[in-house]
C-alpha cells in the first residue's frame, strides 16, 4: 500500500501542457498588403465604390442636420446626429466588408449577395454600436490625444470580416474575434494603423483642397470629399481584409 502512495498509482497525470504557437508579427508584409489592396481594387472597381456609397448615401440625411446643429451651437443635437449617422454607416458597411472579402480572395462577386440574408445586418449594428460608443469615450480622454481611438481601431479592425463570414457569433463577439485575431501583433497593428491614418489624412487634405478650391463648402463639401476619399478607404479596405484572411488562420478555432 506504501509502495502504491508513493508512485502515485491511482492518479491521472496531468496532459502536458501544449506549446504556445509563435505569432509571426508581420506575416504578409505591408508591400504585399498595399499590392493585394490595389489588385483588388482593379479587379472589383464597382463593387467596391458601390459598397462605399451605400454607407454614404445612408448617413447623408443625418449628417446634414448634424451640421446644422453644430454651426447654431446645439453641440448635443449635433453630437446624437453625428453618432448615430455612424452607427448606421457603420452597419451600412457590411457588404463593403463583404465585396472587399472576396475581392482579396479573388472569389466570384455579385452585387446582390449581401443583402440575400439580412439578419447580417443586425450583428454588424450591434458590433457598430460598440465600436463607435467606443471612440466617443475614448475622445473624452483629450490628455492622451489620439491614442484610445488608434487602440480602438488596432482592436477592432476585423469585426466587419467576421461578422461577413461569423454573423452566427453575434455582434459582441465579432468584437471580441477581431482582438484574438490581433493578438501577439499589437505593435505591427498599430504601425500599420498609423500608416494608414498618415496617408489617408493626406488624402483628406487634398480632396477638401479641390472642394475648397471650386468653391463648396458645408455639408455639400463633406459629401463631395467623402465621395473623392471612397477609391482610399476601398483600397484600404481590401488590403486589411488580406491581411485578416492570413491573420485569422492562427485562431484555434480558425475557419
Amino acid at each position: 500500500m506504501s509502495k502504491n502512495r508513493r508512485s502515485g498509482r491511482g492518479r491521472e497525470t496531468p496532459p502536458p501542457k501544449a506549446e504556445k504557437k509563435k505569432v509571426e508579427p508581420f506575416p504578409l508584409g505591408i508591400g504585399a498588403m498595399m499590392r493585394l489592396g490595389f489588385e483588388g481594387l482593379r479587379r472589383e472597381p464597382v463593387a467596391m465604390l458601390v459598397g462605399a456609397l451605400l454607407p454614404v448615401l445612408g448617413t447623408m440625411p443625418l449628417l446634414v442636420p448634424a451640421a446644422m446643429a453644430f454651426d447654431d451651437d446645439r453641440a448635443s443635437a449635433g453630437v446624437t446626429f453625428t453618432m448615430t449617422a455612424l452607427v448606421l454607416g457603420g452597419a451600412l458597411a457590411y457588404p463593403w466588408c463583404h465585396y472587399a472579402l472576396r475581392a482579396a480572395r479573388e472569389e466570384p462577386l455579385e452585387l446582390a449577395e449581401p443583402f440575400r440574408e439580412w439578419i447580417r445586418f443586425f450583428p454588424m449594428l450591434v458590433a457598430s454600436f460598440w465600436f463607435w460608443a467606443g471612440m466617443l469615450l475614448a475622445f473624452q480622454f483629450r490628455i492622451l490625444g489620439g491614442l484610445p481611438a488608434v487602440a480602438i481601431t488596432m482592436a477592432y479592425a476585423f469585426f466587419g470580416f467576421v461578422v461577413d463570414e461569423r454573423h452566427d457569433q453575434g455582434g459582441l463577439k465579432a468584437l471580441g474575434t477581431s482582438v484574438r485575431i490581433g493578438d501577439g501583433r499589437r505593435f505591427a497593428l498599430l504601425a500599420l494603423v498609423c500608416l494608414y491614418s498618415v496617408v489617408g489624412f493626406v488624402v483628406f487634405l487634398l480632396a477638401a483642397s479641390a472642394a475648397v478650391g471650386v468653391g463648396l463648402s458645408g455639408a455639400v463639401a463633406s459629401a463631395v470629399v467623402a465621395v473623392m476619399m471612397a477609391p482610399f478607404i476601398a483600397f484600404t479596405l481590401v488590403a486589411w481584409a488580406s491581411l485578416y484572411d492570413v491573420l485569422r488562420r492562427d485562431l484555434v478555432d480558425a475557419w
